[in-house]
């Protein structure tokens, strides 16, 4: 019986040292911590669309980590990358639509983690509003000051000895597509899309009270050939449609005289223009309308006012003397 009691100590004892031996091998596991991020702050109270906005955060890293990734999105959508500097995080984005956002944060934390995890992935959410912008990425009646913020991607901007903001631009506003009234619609042909191909000199102006109070705009076609002017023309008042309410063409009349064969070219082309027809062979079939582009100054007109009531303006033809070139003139103001 002894022999047997010191069999089931001993094995008492052993049982007690694997115990022992687990726990500390378990204890001696370095796992990963994952990182803290801070709350989400935003540097504009009033978003418009296709204003960009700085956010902000914080973020404390983890320890023991294979790899970490901090990045944003807004929606779910596909995620960008935020700058990191001390521990302090910012990323400029903007928004197309109105209406309510989610702004997601997170860092994403790669390493060995208690019960067996790879991968952790720590996320703060912010909910903004944005409202729709009145003209571009623009409000009417924003000051100077703010107008510049809003213009600040663009590696163009300058402002002239009257206080004007001018912008060399590409035809669809550089990397973001501000506002639709010269938007591509790629339903169309290759070649029409290639027609509308410009260059575009942007002037933003301000009332005595250094108020937005005006926008125009030279667009120059890349094309210059006459029939392709024509179509350029009409095909760019076709896409402003979306957002604006057209009237019909006119053509301009102070200071300039015509002659009785020139009146009913011009009558006829505008019959036309106002039925819908854009080809230029059939518009200016002699050539007559764009000789008195070039030599009297010939212009067509074509008013609009926006969809949401917010905006109103003119577009119309224009020959440029100087450069032997021609151009679109547009207008916006405010409707109030």
């Amino acid at each position: 019986m002894k022999k047997i009691h010191n069999i089931s100590a001993c094995l008492a004892i052993f049982m007690a040292s694997l115990s022992l031996f687990s726990c500390s091998s378990e204890d001696d596991t370095q796992y990963s911590t994952a990182g803290q991020l801070g709350d989400i702050s935003v540097d504009r109270t009033k978003i418009g669309t296709h204003q960009w906005f700085t956010i902000s955060s914080s973020y404390v890293p983890g320890s023991g980590l294979a790899s970490e990734k901090i990045q944003v999105s807004i929606d779910g959508k596909l995620p960008t990358t935020i700058k990191s500097i001390n521990g302090e995080l910012s990323a400029e984005i903007y928004c197309t639509t109105p209406g309510k956002h989610t702004i997601t944060l997170s860092a994403i934390n790669n390493g060995l983690f208690t019960g067996d995890a790879t991968q952790q992935v720590i996320t703060k959410t912010k909910q903004i509003e944005v409202v729709a912008s009145d003209i571009r990425c623009n409000f009417w009646y924003d000051t100077r000051e703010e107008t510049m913020e809003n213009l600040s991607h663009y590696t163009t901007r300058a402002i002239s000895t009257d206080g004007t903001i001018n912008i060399v631009e590409d035809d669809i506003y550089g990397d973001v597509d501000y506002s639709s009234e010269a938007k591509q619609d790629f339903t169309q042909s290759s070649s029409a899309s290639t027609d509308l191909k410009a260059n575009r000199y942007v002037s933003y102006k301000f009332d005595a009270n250094n108020k937005l109070n005006q926008i125009e705009y030279i667009c120059t076609p890349q094309d210059q050939s006459e029939s392709s002017y024509f179509t350029h023309f009409l095909e760019r008042i076709h896409y402003m449609q979306q957002d604006y309410n057209c009237s019909e063409y006119v053509y301009n009349t102070s200071n300039v005289s015509f002659s009785e064969r020139e009146k009913n070219a011009i009558m006829s082309c505008l019959e036309k223009m106002n039925n819908g027809e854009t080809k230029y062979e059939n518009l200016d079939p002699d050539g007559l309308i764009v000789s008195l582009m070039q030599n009297k100054a010939l212009m067509f007109i074509c008013q609009f006012t926006s969809k949401d009531n917010k905006t109103k303006g003119a577009i119309g033809t224009y020959y440029d003397w100087q450069n032997e070139q021609y151009s679109i003139l547009f207008s916006f103001s405010p409707m109030n």
